[in-house]
C-alpha cells in the first residue's frame, strides 16, 4: 500500500521531468525572434503569391495571342486559366470577351463585359463594350458607355474617335467634329483629319475640306483617298491643272490605279492636251473596261485628237498654200518688174 502511494508521486515527477527537458529541447531549437507559426506561414503565402505571377502570367500570354490574332482558342484558354487562378483579375474577363466577340454575337460576351466593368471600371473597359455595343446595334448604349469613358479619361484618344464616328452615324454633325478636331489636337499624325475632310465635302464646304485634306497629306502625303479628293475639288472648282497635279502625285505610290487614271485624262481633257487625255483614258479603261464613264470620256478625247490633228494638218495645208502663192505672187511680180525694166531699157 505504501509502496503504491510512493509510486504516484515518482510518476508525478517522472512527467514533470520529461515535460520541462521538452521544453528546454523546443526553446533550444526555436529562435526567440520567430514564433513557432512562422515556419507555417512560408507554405500558405507561397501559393497565393505564385498564383497570383501565373494568372499575370496566362493573362499577357492571352492578349497577346487575341492581338495578334494568331491563336484564339488559345487565348480564350489562357485567359481562362488566368480568371481560374485569380477571379477577381478584371482584365482577363475584358480580354476575354474581347476574344469571344470574335466571329461571335454581343450576347456571347457581355457577361464578361459588364463583370470586368464591376470588378475594375477603366476607361478602356467602357470603350471597348461601347464599340462591341454599337456593332452590335445597340447604339444608345454605346453612347452611355463611350461617355462614361471620356469622365474616367477626357483625352482618351480611342473613345474621341470611335464617339465621333457615332455622332456621325447619327447625323450629329457639330458633335462629331468637335471630337474629331479634338483627336487631331491630341494626334495630329491620326485619320481625324481624314474624316474631317470626308464630313466637308459631304456637308458641300470645300474650302474647309481642302485645309483638312492638306493637313492629313502631310502627315502622310501616301493616302490614296485624300489625294483624290482633294485633285476632285481642285478640278470641281475649274483649277485642271492642280488636280492634274494631284493626280499625277497619286500615281507615284500607286501606278496602276484605274480611278486616277481616269480623273488624270479629264484633266488632261479639259487643258485640251488631248494626246495625253487619250493615253491616260486609254490605261483607266483597260483597267476598269466596265466603267462606261471612262469609256465615254474616251471617245471623245479620241474624237477631239483626231479634230485637232485634222484641224492642224489643214491649217498646215492652208499655210503652206499661202507660202506658195505669195512665193508665186513674188515671182509674177519680179517677172514683171523685170519686163517693165527691159522695155525702158529698149525705149
Amino acid at each position: 500500500m505504501s509502496h503504491h502511494r510512493a509510486a504516484v508521486p515518482l510518476l508525478i515527477l517522472i512527467i514533470t521531468g520529461a515535460t520541462a527537458a521538452t521544453g528546454r529541447l523546443a526553446h533550444a531549437t526555436t529562435p526567440v525572434a520567430g514564433p513557432v507559426i512562422a515556419p507555417v506561414a512560408a507554405p500558405v503565402n507561397a501559393p497565393v503569391v505564385d498564383a497570383h505571377a501565373a494568372a499575370e502570367l496566362q493573362l499577357e500570354r492571352g492578349r497577346r495571342l487575341y492581338e495578334t490574332g494568331v491563336d484564339l482558342p488559345g487565348a480564350r484558354a489562357a485567359l481562362d486559366e488566368a480568371i481560374r487562378l485569380r477571379p477577381e483579375l478584371g482584365a482577363a474577363y475584358l480580354y476575354r470577351a474581347l476574344v469571344t466577340i470574335e466571329g461571335h454575337p454581343l450576347a456571347a460576351a457581355r457577361a464578361d463585359f459588364e463583370f470586368a466593368l464591376r470588378l475594375a471600371e477603366t476607361a478602356d473597359g467602357h470603350r471597348h463594350f461601347a464599340e462591341a455595343l454599337a456593332g452590335g446595334g445597340e447604339p444608345d448604349a454605346a453612347l452611355t458607355h463611350y461617355l462614361r469613358a471620356l469622365e474616367l479619361a477626357p483625352d482618351h484618344i480611342d473613345t474621341l474617335y470611335l464617339l465621333a464616328k457615332l455622332r456621325r452615324a447619327r447625323g450629329e454633325r457639330a458633335a462629331a467634329i468637335a471630337l474629331l478636331e479634338r483627336h487631331a489636337t491630341l494626334a495630329p499624325k491620326g485619320t481625324a483629319h481624314h474624316v474631317l475632310a470626308e464630313i466637308f465635302i459631304e456637308a458641300g464646304d470645300d474650302a474647309r475640306a481642302l485645309i483638312e485634306l492638306e493637313l492629313d497629306l502631310a502627315t502622310d502625303v501616301t493616302c490614296y483617298e485624300s489625294r483624290l479628293n482633294l485633285a476632285a475639288i481642285h478640278a470641281g472648282r475649274g483649277a485642271h491643272a492642280k488636280a492634274r497635279d494631284e493626280y499625277e502625285r497619286s500615281l507615284l505610290h500607286h501606278p496602276a490605279d484605274a480611278r486616277a487614271l481616269g480623273g488624270l485624262g479629264k484633266a488632261y481633257l479639259a487643258l485640251e492636251d488631248y494626246e495625253f487625255a487619250v493615253a491616260s483614258l486609254r490605261r483607266a479603261n483597260d483597267l476598269s473596261p466596265d466603267d462606261r464613264e471612262v469609256s465615254k470620256q474616251l471617245l471623245e478625247a479620241r474624237d477631239r485628237l483626231r479634230k485637232s490633228l485634222a484641224g492642224n494638218a489643214l491649217a498646215a495645208a492652208t499655210q503652206e498654200r499661202r507660202i506658195l502663192m505669195g512665193v508665186a505672187g513674188l515671182s509674177i511680180g519680179f517677172a514683171l518688174l523685170l519686163w517693165a525694166t527691159r522695155g525702158k531699157r529698149a525705149a
